[in-house]
């Protein structure tokens, strides 16, 4: 009887100390905030700008000294749906058949009887790996992934919703009236039509009682702001509080809602325990002039594959693991950031194939092992453009280029020129100015191969998109 007491009390105290043990081990997983605004520009960030046209970001610029400043980071897509995919997914949105901007239910794909497309249930998203490790999961603000319910939020790996499916510009071909915009939480709406001037702080709201309510366990927090893309809009207290302009103050309030963030984590007693992220989806969309963002030093902008369109800021704060006030240049891409995140959280990879790799080692060492793997940049299913190390390659292709700026919210005008096959070396010519490809012929000749080999399997493994009955 003695014995089988001892063994009872044996158990037991077995049991509770791995309880213990589990319960420490999932209080040490890092929280995770991943914030992403929308056509914010490269120079859009007061340590990444210069000159007068530097920007008023001071809890940006102090999260950029707290943690690590990324030169050379590029996004998945230089449109939003692609870019945002590709973000959430670890792979090229080409590759999951999300290679095309999204439209609202008042836009151009809005036809009677046809198929509406977002992303489909069948790929993991870092969200769904996350939950599935432990993590409370949610996304507050733009979603554009797909505006029906089986496209939302919660039905790729978010435990709650609150914001908007798609961008609050989405406009019918026939009416330049903007459309109701609707607020969304979990899968229902709340608001037929919410104001534009309080997106920013609502998402932010949002954000902050999340963290508050989830402060005792590991979370995942997606907020992915909708300024500033057009149309510009601030809430009362930011207008004019730059006194250089709307675009300004919009970049001024998500500054101060970041920060806003920030405070809310140290008064939580999480914020060394939090890794932050800080970017955006892709480059300004120049053709709206005083009303888009910066890329001075880049070529051109939103919708095309130079520099200018898919490489923005990118900043990472984790106190005690990444070293403060330091600097990456080597190339990261939007889709190396789910398999990062995974692999510093010890989540598990998704079961697809993804294209994206494991870039811990470019966050955490102080002297990174070089990075050799390309970065492709797409416009639609077409490869136009991939850079590996120092060198960006070009195929010939068609692209718009802004030949007449919007004021104050028009919509300026464009024309297709003709990029030439070209050879570039972005480290020394960022601009994408002077061509190599006579010079460095086996160069050219090399990457052109990878690009192609690229193009070919991207092509033969597609996976379809999710696909729903237009009502």
């Amino acid at each position: 009887m003695e014995r089988i007491k001892y063994i009872i009390r044996y158990v037991c105290s077995v049991t509770v100390l791995v309880l213990i043990a589990l319960s420490c081990y999932s209080q040490q997983k890092p929280n995770i905030i991943l914030i992403m605004t929308d056509d914010q520009g490269y120079r859009d960030v007061g340590n990444y700008g210069y000159g007068e046209q530097k920007l008023l970001t001071p809890h940006l610029d102090a999260l950029a000294k707290e943690g690590k400043k990324f030169i050379n980071y590029y996004t998945a897509s230089n449109v939003c749906t692609p870019s945002r995919a590709g973000l959430l997914t670890g792979c090229y949105p080409q590759r999951i058949g999300m290679e095309q901007v999204l439209f609202s239910k008042t836009g151009p794909d809005y036809i009677k009887g046809k198929n509406l497309s977002g992303l489909s249930d069948k790929e993991e998203t870092l969200a769904s790996l996350l939950r599935g490790s432990g993590y409370t999961t949610a996304c507050s603000g733009k979603w554009h992934l797909g505006y029906q319910k089986e496209f939302l939020p919660l039905q790729h790996g978010f435990d709650e919703f609150y914001g908007i499916p798609y961008s609050h510009d989405m406009i019918a071909q026939t009416d330049k009236s903007y459309p109701p915009l609707p607020l969304i939480r979990g899968n229902n709406v709340v608001s037929e039509n919410i104001a534009i001037d309080t997106l920013t702080q609502t998402f932010t709201d949002y954000a902050i009682d999340f963290i508050n309510r989830n402060s005792t366990r590991p979370f995942f927090l997606y907020l992915a702001y909708s300024m500033p893309h057009v149309p510009l809009a601030v809430s009362k207290p930011y207008i004019n509080i730059t006194k250089k302009g709307l675009y300004a103050d919009v970049i001024y309030e998500l500054d101060a809602s970041v920060g806003r963030i920030i405070q809310t984590l140290k008064e939580n007693g999480l914020y060394r325990n939090t890794i932050i992220i800080f970017t955006s989806d892709n480059g300004p969309w120049l053709r709206f002039g005083n009303h888009a963002g910066l890329a001075y030093g880049l070529k051109a902008g939103k919708g095309t594959t130079f520099d200018g369109g898919s490489k923005v800021p990118f900043m990472i704060s984790w106190p005690g693991k990444i070293a403060p006030n330091s600097v990456c240049r080597q190339p990261l891409s939007g889709v190396d950031i789910l398999p990062t995140l995974v692999s510093v959280t010890g989540s598990g990879l998704p079961k697809l194939k993804i294209d994206g790799k494991d870039r811990s080692n470019l966050l955490l060492a102080k002297k990174p092992k070089q990075n050799y793997n390309a970065i492709y940049f797409f416009n639609g299913m077409e490869l136009q453009a991939l850079r590996q190390n120092n060198f960006k390659y070009h195929f010939e292709h068609k692209y718009d280029s802004t030949y007449i700026t919007g004021n104050n919210g028009e919509k300026g005008k464009s024309m297709l020129h003709t990029q030439p096959e070209a050879l570039y070396n972005v480290k020394k010519d960022p601009g994408e100015k002077v061509n190599l490809i006579k010079s460095a012929k086996k160069t050219a000749e090399r990457l052109k191969a990878l690009g192609m080999a690229f193009q070919k399997e991207i092509i033969q493994e597609q996976r379809p998109n999710g696909r729903v009955q237009q009502p």
